[in-house]
């Protein structure tokens, strides 16, 4: 059984499509996982192999099921993360771009680490998907990508340059 949904975490988005086989494809890439009740509201999470402890209160102790907000404890790291099935989250999606009353977007850090490249320039046109930068964080790479088709028109960060969680990396313009 195929269960997609879309987790929220921040300004960055997840797509999850988990099967009953023990796989998950997130954002495009297979990861073999194990997400087992331990106690309580403490869960094991294997992911790939690496091991995470989360705390999250889950209804009947069962895995999200895709609609909602929970708040989890992440290796000691609390994360608010929302989670809506992907019809759910399209439809939310096209509603915030009608109503925006700004013709650019601010791609902020979703998490506090460090500049290890930029992928774009200003001037550059970007689509949705285009990778922006790669930020690093807990010695993992994350590649920030654009949401939005449009110009790149600023860019706050240079290579090297620590960042906060909700710090603007890059200004995008759809005029």
């Amino acid at each position: 059984m195929n269960n997609e949904v879309v987790a929220t975490i921040g300004q960055k988005t997840f797509s999850i499509n988990a099967s009953g086989d023990n796989r998950a494809v997130i954002d495009g890439s297979s990861y073999s996982y194990s997400f087992v009740l331990i106690k309580d509201d403490k869960y094991s999470l294997i992911l790939n192999g690496r091991c995470y402890e989360v705390i999250a209160s889950l209804p009947n102790n069962e895995p999200p099921t895709g609609k909602g907000e929970i708040v989890i404890s992440l290796n000691g790291k609390i994360r608010t993360v929302q989670l809506d099935d992907a019809r759910t989250y399209r439809l939310k999606s096209l509603f915030a771009r009608s109503t925006a009353k700004s013709h650019h977007q601010t791609v902020r850090a979703p998490m506090p680490g460090i500049i290890a490249r930029l992928e774009v320039s200003v001037g550059d046109e970007v689509v949705p998907g285009r990778g922006l930068l790669v930020l690093e964080a807990m010695k993992m790479e994350n590649e920030i990508r654009s949401t939005t088709r449009g110009k790149v028109t600023r860019i706050f960060v240079d290579k090297g340059k620590i960042v906060e969680k909700g710090e603007s990396l890059v200004i995008i313009s759809s005029e």
